[in-house]
């Protein structure tokens, strides 16, 4: 029609069935499914031969050392924990619990994430992403800019197998000594990844990667737990982030590993109440000579003008010598 502008969009199914046919079959349901809720947890308990970013006053190789997480999609959600200071073995503990709620395609195998795409937009956005955790192990760093240690992305429906330890985790399958090879009687076959939508959780040992030389390059190990619950299982079993309450399912304690930076502080104030004390004795010598301090006597300043000081009245008729 003339004198009208478009204001809008209507998306429509049209069937359109042949008489020769005869009538059209049920009317199919064409609702788009619904994303079904499900919440993530992931418990950070230590990280293992992080890279080390920065030296010490010592000259000794450090860093400081926190982990931070997101889902794929959901960067609001970025969650950080503390950081384990002036860690010289590139380990470090933490015991920090994540959680993320997030909406779920079954079907699609996709997470739902709705959002405005501008400010002034009036309706959201449908998203649809592979579930994938992201965690990233950073140094930090006070006067410029934090370094990054190593990237770790895991796909829930595709998870990557954890090992049982740190020392059997490796940065691919692939990666197998010449050791482990002999000691194996058969070679190890890589092992089919874990759909966590189907076995819920898993916890061991996975690895931490950084860009190198145009490859991966090992830099780091995660000790994680992961659990995966619907937003009812949620509601039934409430946790708190990071070490907070509901601490429980598990109970998370404080770390127990004695961090380095506690005693590399208390040698650093060691060493410079010992270099204050040094300062002071130099001085004292190039002095031309000591210095004292003349305390005048309290009796004396209260004392009268012209009373004597008790105990130097002579005796009556001597002198106050001895004969």
């Amino acid at each position: 029609m003339r004198g009208h502008e478009g204001t809008g969009k209507v998306q429509m199914w049209v069937d359109i069935f042949p008489t020769s046919l005869g009538p059209p079959g049920p009317p199919v349901n064409i609702d788009p499914r619904k994303a079904e809720g499900y919440e993530l947890r992931c418990v950070v308990w230590q990280v293992r031969d992080t890279d080390l970013g920065d030296t010490n006053l010592l000259g000794q190789r450090m860093s400081d050392i926190y982990v931070c997480g997101w889902l794929d999609g959901l960067p609001e959600q970025r969650q950080q924990t503390d950081i384990h200071y002036r860690s010289l073995d590139g380990n470090g503990a933490f015991n920090w619990r994540f959680v993320f709620p997030f909406e779920f395609l079954a079907a699609e195998k996709l997470c739902a994430i709705r959002r405005k795409e501008h400010v002034w937009s009036l309706d959201q956005t449908l998203l649809k992403v592979p579930p994938k955790l992201i965690l990233q192990v950073w140094d930090n760093d006070k006067f410029k800019a934090d370094d990054l240690l190593g990237i770790l992305e895991l796909e829930l429906t595709r998870l990557r197998r954890p090992a049982r330890s740190a020392r059997l985790c490796r940065a691919a399958p692939q990666d197998v000594s010449r050791l482990s090879r002999r000691c194996c009687r058969a070679p190890a076959l890589p092992r089919s990844p874990l759909d966590l939508f189907r076995c819920r959780s898993a916890r061991g040992w996975w690895p931490c990667t950084v860009q190198e030389d145009g490859g991966q390059r090992l830099s780091g190990k995660l000790e994680l737990s992961l659990e995966l619950l619907t937003a009812r299982e949620a509601e039934e079993r409430p946790v708190g982030k990071a070490r907070g309450e509901p601490n429980k399912h598990p109970t998370l304690p404080e770390p127990s590993l004695v961090r380095h930076g506690i005693r590399w502080r208390s040698l650093l104030w060691l060493g410079l109440g010992l270099a204050a004390f040094l300062l002071l004795l130099g001085l004292r010598s190039f002095l031309p000579g000591s210095v004292t301090l003349k305390v005048p006597e309290p009796l004396r300043l209260l004392r009268p003008s012209g009373e004597k000081r008790p105990g130097t009245e002579h005796p009556p008729g001597g002198t106050g010598t001895k004969p």
